[in-house]
């Protein structure tokens, strides 16, 4: 049973999610104002939920898996891959948006593959680096394009429906997977000796989240630091680690829906991703010093 003291961290991003929502859907309403709400907030909002979501448990589960609190798959190369493959899909075949996600899904699993091999070779550390150096060539590579992918700010039902679809089952699965990320605390050495398999499951939430951050990605664009702000404020909220991964499901929720909502009602329309690079930023750099005395 949960006891009072763990509740009021629901509580406290639930009413968050809530008065976000409410801001995010009635402010500012102009002419046409039912047709404006429904065919253009509400999927949008919907996106910022669900992706929002996705983002910040595929963080949370890169995190445990690499064993680096600044496993991001916006910063070590996950969704720039995943971008720049949908985005190449959608210029070749452009009707077929079944395609472009197929697409970012496929290039995930790449990308996860690389990481997997080269966290049996190298240090944590370097391996974030091998992850810059794969977002810095994938992020390059979709400026030679000249395409814009996906963002929140072109969200429709469609790209908003999509990635309910795919992202809720994935969120159930890495909820199932929750009491794992415990496990992953120890030193493989240790776990074997426990009869667990650390490489099976690391690869399994490795998996779970390249799936959601190519099912985010494929419906918002890349979203960078929120893999990293939605884990830590669940760390916050949640000091013993108990109850990590539903904090930061809802978390990662509450913080891309008020960061699209405040950008586009107070900052003229700034994007989400903008607005949470400036958060991030100094947040990396905390936790790179941390670690670093650590």
């Amino acid at each position: 049973m949960m006891k009072n003291k763990d509740f009021w961290p629901y509580l406290a991003l639930l009413v968050t999610i809530f008065l976000t929502s409410l801001a995010a859907l009635f402010l500012n309403l102009g002419t046409s104002a039912s047709l404006v709400v429904v065919n253009l907030r509400l999927p949008r909002l919907l996106a910022a939920l669900i992706g929002g979501a996705a983002v910040g448990v595929s963080g949370l589960l890169l995190q445990a898996a690499l064993r680096n609190v600044v496993a991001d798959p916006g910063i070590i190369g996950v969704s720039a891959s995943a971008n720049f493959f949908a985005l190449a899909f959608g210029i070749l075949f452009p009707s077929f948006y079944l395609g472009k996600i197929i697409a970012a899904f496929v290039a995930d699993d790449l990308t996860i593959v690389l990481l997997f091999y080269f966290s049996q070779k190298i240090s944590p550390d370097r391996l974030i680096l091998a992850g810059l150096g794969l977002n810095a060539a994938f992020s390059a590579l979709e400026e030679v394009t000249g395409q814009n992918g996906m963002s929140l700010a072109t969200s429709n039902w469609t790209s908003s429906l999509t990635l309910v679809f795919l992202a809720v089952p994935l969120l159930a699965a890495a909820t199932i997977l929750a009491p794992s990320l415990t496990y992953l605390k120890f030193s493989d050495s240790k776990l074997q000796s426990w009869g667990l398999e650390a490489g099976k499951l690391r690869l399994g939430l490795l998996a779970i989240a390249a799936f959601l951050a190519a099912a985010a990605t494929a419906s918002l664009g890349p979203v960078s630091f929120l893999g990293i702000l939605a884990p830590q404020l669940a760390r916050l909220l949640d000091s013993k680690g108990k109850n990590q991964l539903p904090l930061t499901l809802l978390a990662g929720s509450a913080i891309l829906a008020a960061a699209d909502t405040i950008g586009r009602l107070a900052l003229g329309d700034l994007s989400a991703t903008l607005l949470l690079a400036i958060v991030g930023g100094p947040v990396l750099i905390y936790l790179l010093i941390r670690e670093g005395k650590a």
